[in-house]
């Protein structure tokens, strides 16, 4: 009996975790679009608790009861999600793709809280929730990046994701004393050290040219 109720706790938590993630998410939503008239806003707080809900319970679906329901309960999840987008891209102010994408997100934070993952998906939820709220420093970090800056980055990118994963681990030489991928560790420490310079540099460059820039207008 204890075993039984312990198990049903379990379901209780993850639901309840799910529907949390997709209120989280929510809020953030509601409140960007809080400006837009009545029937522009294709889905705010209730609805992204609700479509993480429905991801929980999809996903214990999946495991208690049949594969099947669960597929075609999600098809049809993801069929709507789909049909709301094709409606609000039509709306002059709806041609952001945002919003579907972080219902398909929300989906799948929910589909992880109902299988067992409620930590990762309140992570996701907290992730997604905070790359949202910085849309307005995402964008003018983008305006103020050169040619220079995406070139730094990429190279940096390619050094530290592209080339690790395929270096073998296995020691080798001489009392097993070299290992690849600890020796690009070095390599990968040291290109950060020199980006993190460029980045502070950069910013310190800019600091300093906007005083001269505004002592020499307050001379004028």
């Amino acid at each position: 009996m204890l075993t039984d109720f312990s198990g049903e706790w379990l379901i209780y938590r993850d639901l309840a975790i799910a529907l949390a993630a997709g209120l989280l998410i929510g809020v953030e939503r509601g409140w960007t679009m809080r400006d837009q008239h009545r029937g522009a806003r294709v889905a705010g707080i209730r609805t992204f608790g609700l479509i993480a809900g429905l991801g929980g319970l999809v996903a214990l679906i999946a495991q208690s009861l049949s594969l099947i329901i669960a597929a075609i309960l999600l098809t049809a999840v993801v069929g709507m999600l789909s049909v709301s987008h094709i409606k609000a891209i039509h709306d002059p102010d709806g041609r952001s793709i945002t919003n579907f994408v972080v219902s398909l997100l929300t989906l799948c934070l929910g589909l992880l809280a109902g299988s067992d993952y409620p930590a990762v998906a309140m992570a996701g939820a907290a992730i997604v929730t905070g790359l949202l709220s910085m849309r307005s420093e995402l964008h003018g970090l983008m305006r103020k990046l050169g040619s220079t800056d995406i070139n730094v980055m990429i190279r940096f990118a390619l050094i530290a994701l592209a080339v690790l994963p395929f270096l073998p681990n296995p020691d080798f030489g001489p009392y097993d004393a070299f290992n690849l991928q600890q020796l690009w560790f070095v390599v990968i420490l040291v290109t950060g050290l020199s980006f993190a310079g460029y980045v502070a540099n950069r910013d310190i460059w800019r600091g300093a040219r906007n005083g001269r820039d505004g002592g020499h207008r307050r001379r004028l």
